[in-house]
């Protein structure tokens, strides 16, 4: 009951009283659709905001428990929304010398902005122990993408065997796969149509359902000799905690899977180094060298 309580005060706003609240302006939050996106909306506008002695308007994330806090934007001063043309030079906001509001529009993913300032952006959160030091633990993000054709580009397709070669890469006794897959087994180009994932994939963005298929068999099929651990069916929350734990980290691109590693205590993270390289803003977050990280797939032609 107690815990109930506490989570849901979490979850509701709380203003400070008008004396107390800083002049210096306020940081103001957009989400956008996406945990892993609101995590780096909410750590570069918290960053932005400390740096500059600036109020801070976010709401909370489910899977940190951030509390709400709310403050309008001051009326007196200029108001600089952040979008999609500033994410190439996102630092030049720190340097920003005259008061203002900002206004977050952009999802902020690169890793410089925060390589300097992780042991102070773990302190916001509750902390999840290092529980497991001998298993790996491997993020495989599916779900709405192996339905989309984007996934299939040469310059994004990662093969079964490219996968266990990274997996490899560890030592480790057992291996636990996080996956958004409803299914673990060979599946059927229909089963493949009637899934149902958390993002919508639009007709004309999706792959003939029988190279979905039967990428996933062939993943299925390379993955077996592992004998993994598979996680299916928990909260977005329950994942991200447990991904956490491990001290062996593995994952391709996905920005949940990024933070659930950048907060994490492990000693060991393999981040796909492309990352998204179809894309024509692809981020640098492949290549972050926190202590401990390292690339696979940078010698992909």
């Amino acid at each position: 009951m107690l815990k109930n309580i506490n989570h849901l005060l979490k979850k509701l706003p709380f203003y400070l009283p008008e004396g107390r609240k800083n002049k210096a302006g306020t940081v103001k939050v957009n989400y956008t659709p996406g945990a892993g996106n609101n995590i780096f909306q909410y750590v570069f506008g918290r960053l932005l905001a400390e740096h500059h002695g600036m109020n801070l308007s976010a709401g909370t994330i489910d899977v940190l428990e951030n509390p709400t806090t709310r403050y309008p934007l001051s009326k007196n001063l200029e108001t600089i929304t952040i979008g999609a043309d500033d994410e190439n030079n996102l630092h030049k906001f720190f340097d920003q010398r005259t008061p203002c509001n900002f206004i977050i529009k952009t999802y902020a993913e690169d890793f410089t902005l925060y390589k300097h300032h992780l042991a102070r952006i773990k302190s916001w959160f509750n902390e999840v122990p290092t529980t497991n030091t001998e298993d790996l633990v491997f993020h495989l993000r599916l779900g709405d993408r192996l339905v989309l054709a984007s996934t299939y580009h040469p310059s994004m397709l990662v093969t079964p065997e490219e996968f266990c070669e990274a997996i490899e890469m560890f030592s480790f006794k057992k291996l636990h796969i996080v996956t958004d897959m409803p299914l673990w087994r060979k599946i059927t180009p229909s089963e493949v149509n009637k899934m149902q994932f958390h993002c919508k994939v639009a007709q004309k963005k999706r792959i003939d359902p029988n190279t979905s298929a039967d990428y996933f068999n062939a993943l299925y099929n390379k993955l077996s000799k592992f004998s993994p651990i598979v996680r299916t069916g928990y909260s977005v929350k329950e994942d991200f905690d447990f991904f956490r734990s491990f001290s062996k980290i593995l994952f391709q691109h996905g920005t949940l899977a990024w933070w659930a590693a950048a907060l994490s205590n492990a000693k060991q993270v393999g981040v796909f180094g492309p990352w998204r390289p179809v894309k024509n803003s692809n981020k640098n977050l492949g290549q972050a060298d926190f202590p401990g990280w390292f690339q696979w797939g940078n010698n992909r032609k």
